[in-house]
């Protein structure tokens, strides 16, 4: 339980900073690497199949959370893990900063950018840690407003604005060893958190716990629906930069320069008004909510297929998903906050979010193939359509409920 306000602050901010270092990384790959890739001649499947290996380390975390729930039960402990996994992330930047970025080296790059998110998925599993252990249920809605919004100022800010100008003026590796220094500097962040409290009723076998968790009922429904309910996004996220630079011709240039600052204040704005209304609303309404903007805005988009030469266009709707995505995310999120059992907080959530994160691993791959077979225009009507089915999911459940 947090102790007061200030401890209760301290530790929300401690988590953003956590997710702003996630962010910096997973912006770098989308709004400099990718771009850069695809604008020096790497084919789509190689830039969606390094999408697919990045997350495997996402998919397979949980190995991580014994760690966690064992050495990283209280205390301490979280806050140390997470700690070194930055400062691996660190050091793994600065090994990218020196590796061939041109298409030939695309092999090098994914293997070292599987690395680097196997650190990061392990600096992930602690913080949620630190989470599950310091934030109280009425205050989980705004614990993942946070934790997802200092995710989007890392990505579209410091990556997106900021490192994208520099990659563009100064060079990659020069803008590969500044997000190495961000991450060392997020990985003393750790230290500045209260001490976790040791989970309730910690001492059960933890394999008694996830034995009662796979036998619940409903266990395998609740696996298909997290393990796809995010695919649509992947899906649309892993051809995007193709989609901006191939399809509307922009430059890697005009993709951080024009797009990223809207991105970020809208992010930004929608992570704030999430964050507020979530623990009241109830996240699975919000949730559904977040899944109807999308599927109908992906659908809207695609019809606008004559108009996506007007940049104007193309950035207000990058709007409209960043309030859509922020709603969709926090609600999923808080939902697998909330059903989280506390004597194995850390791999219990671990498997929730490693469900969450297999479609980067099943559907990224899936991408070029749909693309070739569908068009772009088909691409986006065919996500939206699967976007309103989880609306229609989410809605049930919320009547239900």
């Amino acid at each position: 339980m947090i102790d007061s306000s200030v401890s209760s602050a301290r530790r929300l901010a401690v988590l953003g900073a956590l997710y702003l270092a996630q962010g910096i990384v997973f912006g770098f790959g989308t709004w400099v690497l990718l771009p850069t890739l695809a604008a020096r001649g790497a084919s789509i499947e190689a830039q969606t199949g390094i999408v697919a290996l990045a997350g495997v380390p996402w998919v397979l975390k949980l190995g991580w959370a014994p760690l966690v729930d064992g050495f990283g039960r209280g205390g301490r402990g979280p806050h140390a893990i997470a700690s070194v996994a930055l400062a691996i992330v660190a050091g793994s930047l600065a090994a990218l900063a020196r590796a061939d970025a041109s298409a030939s080296g695309v092999g090098t790059l994914a293997a070292l950018w599987l690395g680097l998110n196997a650190a990061l998925a392990l600096s992930d599993v602690a913080a949620d840690a630190l989470a599950l252990d310091g934030v109280p249920p009425q205050q989980r809605g705004v614990a993942q407003g946070v934790m997802l919004g200092g995710h989007h100022v890392g990505a579209e800010a410091m990556a997106g604005r900021w490192l994208g100008v520099v990659a563009a003026t100064q060079g990659l590796a020069i803008a590969l060893d500044l997000a190495a220094a961000c991450a060392l500097v997020c990985a003393i962040a750790p230290w500045l958190a209260p001490p976790s409290q040791r989970a309730r009723g910690a001492d059960v076998p933890m394999g008694a716990v996830l034995r009662q968790l796979v036998l619940r009922p409903g266990a395998v429904r609740a696996v298909a629906l997290l393990g796809t309910v995010f695919a649509a996004d992947v899906v649309t996220g892993a051809v995007a930069s193709e989609f901006v630079i191939d399809r509307l011709g922009w430059t890697p240039e005009d993709y951080a320069r024009d797009l990223a600052p809207p991105v970020l204040v809208a992010s930004v704005a929608a992570f704030a008004v999430v964050a507020a209304i979530t623990d009241r609303v109830g996240a699975w309404r919000v949730a559904a909510a977040g899944a109807l903007g999308l599927g109908v805005s992906w659908i809207a988009f695609a019809l606008a297929e004559a108009s996506w030469a007007d940049r104007s266009l193309v950035i207000g709707f990058a709007v409209l998903w960043a309030f859509a995505t922020a709603a969709f995310y926090v609600g999923v999120h808080t939902i697998a906050m909330a059903g989280t059992d506390a004597r194995a907080r850390a791999t219990h959530f671990a498997i929730l979010m490693a469900l969450l994160n297999l479609p980067r691993v099943w559907a990224a791959p899936l991408a070029a193939p749909l693309l070739g077979a569908l068009g772009w225009q088909g691409l986006f009507v065919a996500c939206g359509v699967a976007q309103l089915g989880y609306f229609a999911l989410a809605r049930s459940v919320t009547r239900r409920a």
